[in-house]
């Protein structure tokens, strides 16, 4: 257990379920749990911003717009929202070991990155918690909900409309920001298929 091991860690989860798949294996993991973005270790990690398009980023780019946001605020003289920002950006540097430079993002490209098709949807970024739910008298995550009643509405939405589709079922309703992340750079208009 955890307590005698140790926690697992992404590079461990990457090493085991990602690392090695050959060229035409595709692995469509569905992590609906907390601060589960960066579960599959993953290089590119695909947002959507406030006007629900998909802005695609690396997680070194993420972090650096965190931190980025935290002086912006600071600058607006909001300090309580600035610490918070710089805090959480603080937070998830230190706990990725990885920096928001150029030279970090290659490498996690480069370390990182697969020959196999995989795709990860997460139940929201790593500094937030994925919300157990009861819809229609049935237990579920409330990306897995998100998830499966999108494809129900639309089987043939390419990666971009699934995207949207899931957060827009969630806003409102959960704070929790659906991820998607892939092994190698996705092309976000072709059909997502398992």
């Amino acid at each position: 257990d955890y307590q005698k091991a140790g926690q697992i860690v992404d590079d461990e989860v990457h090493d085991v379920l990602v690392r090695g798949l050959p060229k035409g294996v595709r692995l469509t993991a569905i992590m609906d749990c907390c601060h589960s973005e960066s579960i599959l270790d993953l290089p590119y990690v695909y947002n959507i911003n406030g006007d629900l398009q998909i802005i695609e980023t690396s997680k070194n780019e993420g972090i650096s717009k965190l931190v980025g946001a935290g002086a912006r605020f600071l600058m607006d003289g909001n300090k309580k929202k600035a610490m918070t920002s710089v805090t959480q950006g603080m937070k998830l540097m230190m706990n990725s070991g990885k920096g928001g430079d150029s030279a970090a993002r290659e490498k996690t490209i480069k370390t990182r990155s697969t020959e196999a098709d995989v795709i990860m949807f997460s139940g929201c970024k790593d500094s937030q918690t994925s919300a157990d739910a009861n819809i229609g008298g049935q237990a579920t995550g409330a990306m897995s909900y998100a998830l499966i009643s999108s494809l129900k509405k639309n089987k043939n939405m390419d990666y971009t409309h699934l995207l949207q589709t899931m957060r827009q079922t969630l806003q409102g309703k959960y704070t929790q920001v659906p991820m998607m992340s892939a092994g190698r750079k996705l092309i976000l208009e072709h059909a997502f298929h398992i």
